[in-house]
């Protein structure tokens, strides 16, 4: 009731939310015809792999520098303080909000992006970590997710004819880790909308992103292979839909469960 009472007062100074979507902690309706529970399920799987929780919506004010040379990783989707996203939430922030405290840090954001730079940054932890049921800074997260990463792969996904709720969540979810779709131009089996075989098409993306993580780029998950396994195992598994319950998800040497 809560969480639903925030978004009510972000609805009524502005905001497009409007409360929870269908029963869910979601608050505005996302693109990609998927049901509300369906883009939940989509959201704590890779909460697993971001945050080390399904509860992703407890995770709005993390904020950790992981080393990975991008600066600070924040929010429920790790947007980070050395690429640009996190830049772009708080421009967005301003156009609403102009007197919230964390627009003061957008000069500094500007000079440290494309680094792992803090410089001007003291004090954004201890402010972000404030932020969890601040209805403007949740209605800028949410333009930033949409406008980065849940609406471009919904739209990767209705171009390729891809109609699966595993296949655009796993599109998502390779989104954010990798930040563009480069490797989708790497695979050769045919998409749906060539005339090709879904599942056959994102087994082979799913190959190529396991080897990318684990031999190519490091960086994005320290060579580790669980992020990759973990959607590698829910096809395998047979279960297109993202079906509840969803049981023995193995990621970073611990179990999940989404009920």
């Amino acid at each position: 009731m809560l969480f639903q009472l925030i978004f009510i007062v972000t609805l009524m100074a502005g905001s497009p939310t409007s409360g929870s979507w269908d029963g869910t902690p979601i608050p505005n309706r996302l693109p990609g015809n998927l049901t509300a529970a369906q883009a939940d399920t989509i959201l704590r799987l890779v909460s697993i792999a971001e945050n080390g929780t399904t509860e992703w919506w407890k995770k709005y004010s993390y904020i950790e520098d992981i080393g990975d040379g991008r600066g600070f990783t924040l929010n429920i989707v790790g947007f980070c303080t050395g690429t640009g996203d996190f830049l772009w939430l708080v421009k967005d922030l301003e156009r609403f909000a102009p007197h919230h405290p964390l627009v003061s840090f957008e000069r500094a954001l500007e000079k440290v992006n494309g680094s792992d730079s803090h410089a001007g940054l003291t004090g954004l932890p201890r402010l972000v970590s404030t932020l969890n049921r601040d209805a403007d800074y949740l209605h800028a997260t949410w333009d930033a997710i949409v406008h980065f990463y849940w609406g471009p792969a919904m739209r990767m996904a209705e171009s390729l004819d891809l109609k699966t709720v595993l296949s655009k969540g796993q599109l998502y979810d390779i989104l954010l880790n990798m930040g563009d779709f480069s490797l989708l131009e790497q695979v050769k089996a045919k998409p749906p909308s060539k005339g090709g075989d879904e599942m056959t098409w994102l087994a082979e993306l799913q190959a190529r992103w396991l080897h990318h993580i684990t031999k190519v780029d490091l960086s994005l998950d320290s060579g580790q292979p669980d992020r990759a396994l973990l959607w590698r195992s829910l096809r395998k598994s047979g279960n297109k839909k993202l079906q509840r319950p969803l049981k023995n998800l193995r990621c970073y040497g611990q179990t999940f469960s989404i009920d």
